[in-house]
This record gives structure tokens, C-alpha cells and sequence, in this order.
């Protein structure tokens, strides 16, 4: 009887260690085409670097914000698509500076922008290096009546420094009180520091 309290004994372990098994092979090591016929719900993850670049997000399929230029946020890490001027549309017209102008600091601004860009008269804008530093901000104040659809004009002046790159961006930002990411706009204008 000894001896056959033993034996259950083992065949219970050795089921036990048997399943253990099966379970660490379906849930840690489980490839596709044995999941698929154990019936496994499981998800397969592909391990993918992280993204490095505003392509790199969309080459992964990731939905981006539909501003100009149009971005991908998620948490505290933003990219930003690179816009070339002529592809600029004509929310901010700039009149002082022409595209791959050269800016020193402090410069002063004078253009245009569509009302809607405003809130409380003023919109921010910012100097950015070329890898999307912010060097320096500052806000463009409206010389006459925001409330409209059509153009007011602007002007801004910005402190800026530490240029480590020879070209960067004059970025104007609509003015967006609401936070709602569908209002978000922007435009870039590409400029030389030296």
C-alpha cells in the first residue's frame, strides 16, 4: 500500500510539472503557429525600436494631429513634421523676413495672421533650432481689431539664444485657449542664424 501512495504521488507531481510546463510554454513562449492551434487569444508583440523622427511614427501607423505641420504627441514626447516654405499656407503671412532669412536676437516681426489665430489679441511664436529646440519665445500682439475671420495684423519681437545649429524655424502658434488638439495649428518658416 506504501508503494502505491508513492506512485499517485508521483503521477500527480509529474501532471503537475507537466501543465506547469504547458502554461510557461502557451503564456512566455508561445509562437504563432502553436498558439493558433492550442486556441490562445494571446497577442503577439513584435518588439519595435521606438520612434526617432516624425516619418518614424507614421511608418508605424500611428494616428498624428492634423495641424499644420502635423505632429504626433504621446505623453511628454512630441515630433513635428518638417514642412518645406513653399508648402506654408497662408494662416501667417510674414512681411519683415522672407524664408531662410538671416535673424539675430532680439528680432522683431511684422506680418499678418488670419483672426482665428488670436486669442485676446496675441498669439505665441517661438524660435527653434533646427533639431526643435526652443531658443526663445515671445507673443505677436494684433494692431488692430482680432475679431474677425480675415487677416490682422502682428507684430512680435524675440529674445533668443544658444543657436548650435547655423538654420532653424520662426514657429507661430495659433493661439488655442479651448487645449483641444483638434484646434492645435502651427507653422513653421525656416530661417539662418548665420
Amino acid at each position: 500500500m506504501h508503494v502505491m501512495n508513492k506512485a499517485v504521488v508521483g503521477i500527480f507531481v509529474g501532471g503537475l510539472v507537466l501543465v506547469a510546463g504547458l502554461a510557461v510554454f502557451v503564456f512566455l513562449g508561445c509562437s504563432e503557429k502553436w498558439c493558433g492551434f492550442l486556441g490562445s487569444d494571446a497577442e503577439v508583440i513584435v518588439d519595435l525600436e521606438p520612434p526617432r523622427s516624425f516619418k518614424d511614427c507614421v511608418a508605424l501607423g500611428n494616428p498624428v494631429m492634423e495641424s499644420h505641420p502635423r505632429r504626433w504627441v504621446v505623453g511628454k514626447i512630441t515630433f513635428v513634421e518638417t514642412v518645406p516654405a513653399e508648402t506654408v499656407p497662408d494662416s501667417v503671412v510674414l512681411e519683415s523676413l522672407v524664408a531662410n532669412g538671416k535673424i539675430t536676437s532680439p528680432v522683431t516681426l511684422l506680418g499678418k495672421a488670419l483672426g482665428t489665430w488670436f486669442f485676446e489679441a496675441s498669439f505665441p511664436v517661438r524660435v527653434l533650432d533646427a533639431e526643435g529646440n526652443v531658443l526663445g519665445t515671445g507673443v505677436a500682439e494684433a494692431k488692430s481689431d482680432w475679431m474677425t475671420t480675415g487677416y490682422v495684423p502682428f507684430t512680435a519681437t524675440i529674445t533668443f539664444s544658444g543657436a548650435t545649429t547655423d538654420t532653424g524655424f520662426l514657429e507661430f502658434v495659433k493661439d488655442n485657449p479651448s487645449g483641444l488638439p483638434e484646434h492645435d495649428a502651427s507653422v513653421r518658416m525656416p530661417v539662418r542664424f548665420r
